[in-house]
């Protein structure tokens, strides 16, 4: 078994038995490595944008010293020992040409599907983060799982493709336009109701204002039902917003 070791999740103590792969700076957190994947470009690992100061030079440190396993990169080079070129040709073929590769992950599954491995577990790829370049690497990650499973491969992958339920057979998971239209009939309503109370504490708060009573309990209240009145139309207008650019148009 291969273990896939990402840095999404930072428990390294749960890690089950098998070879490790890992990437990039992997090193710095101190579980044990059986291969490493540094597949940026030679010249861009000591740009400052490629990593923090910190770790670039602890970085550069570690690929300058002897390994007994081997870090894959675009080439090998005797500054760094333990470099060995990644078969990019190879990995290559299993797409036909195509350029599947958007990530170090897309690189290992190649390379496990190269070598015939018989199990793949997967940790520390989640890749929620969607305002990053995760945004287009997790579909080519997802594609890979695909491929590797396709290859025999027996994928364990709930960080990055976690099982859902049957489409048809179990929960619904399509939510129609009449669906979302009582929903938004139902926030009007609430925003409409909000918005009456908010009225009438209006009214209060002017007659005690005028009369020199107590004003404090009005104000909050006229705060209180304007700000739900006010979710409520947030949540009528998300729903439209859905609505209208989902075009969720029953046959």
């Amino acid at each position: 078994m291969v273990i896939f070791v990402g840095f999404a999740n930072k428990d390294f103590t749960s890690l089950p038995d098998g070879e490790v792969w890992t990437i990039n700076h992997g090193h710095k957190f101190g579980f044990r490595i059986d291969r490493l994947f540094e597949l940026h470009q030679k010249d861009n690992l000591e740009d400052p944008n490629c990593y923090t100061k910190e770790t670039r030079e602890l970085h550069i440190k570690f690929l300058r010293a002897p390994h007994d396993f081997p870090v894959y990169m675009q080439a090998s080079c005797p500054e760094y020992p333990a470099s060995v070129e990644y078969p990019l040709s190879e990995a290559l073929k299993i797409t036909d040409d195509k350029r599947r590769f958007a990530s170090s992950f897309d690189y290992m599954a190649a390379m496990a599907i190269i070598e015939g491995v018989d199990t793949v577990y997967i940790h520390g790829f989640a890749m929620d983060y969607y305002e990053t370049e995760y945004r287009y690497q997790k579909p080519n990650a997802l594609y890979w799982i695909g491929r590797m499973e396709g290859a025999g491969i027996r994928v364990h992958a709930d960080d990055l493709f976690p099982e859902a339920k049957l489409y048809g057979y179990e929960q619904a998971q399509m939510v129609g336009r009449h669906t979302l239209e009582e929903h938004k009939k139902r926030y009007e309503k609430q925003y409409a109701k909000f918005l009456a109370e908010a009225n009438i504490w209006r009214g209060v708060f002017q007659e005690r204002s005028q009369s020199g009573g107590d004003i404090n309990e009005a104000a909050a209240a006229v705060r209180s039902y304007e700000y739900s009145a006010a979710g409520a139309q947030a949540a009528a207008d998300a729903i439209q917003n859905l609505i209208d650019v989902c075009d969720l148009r029953e046959a």
